[in-house]
């Protein structure tokens, strides 16, 4: 009877050193994922960082050429006369 405690001490102690190593290695195997995840989102804000830029560029060269990506009012009408001549012109 002495035997069998001894055996399923030392069996429960093998399973408590077994759960925290297993702990410990979800918990690296997380850190990993968390330093990859950080590693996509810098490189997505980046990227947003830069296409924002691009838009600027876009949004000024429209408007040199005279077209307004914005070009109607809350009523309908044409906000810029050049816009609306070119389109009478067109037609």
């Amino acid at each position: 009877m002495k035997e069998s405690l001894e055996v399923v001490e030392r069996r429960t102690v093998e399973l408590d050193l077994g759960k925290y190593q297993l702990k410990g290695q979800v918990l690296d195997a997380l850190n990993e994922w968390d330093n990859a995840l950080e590693s996509v989102l810098t490189a997505l804000k980046e990227q947003i960082e830069e296409l924002k830029g691009e838009l600027i560029v876009c949004r000024a060269a429209v408007g040199k050429m005279g077209f307004g990506y914005n070009t109607e009012s809350s009523d309908g009408c044409f906000k810029r006369e050049k816009f609306a001549r070119d389109v009478e012109n067109f037609l």
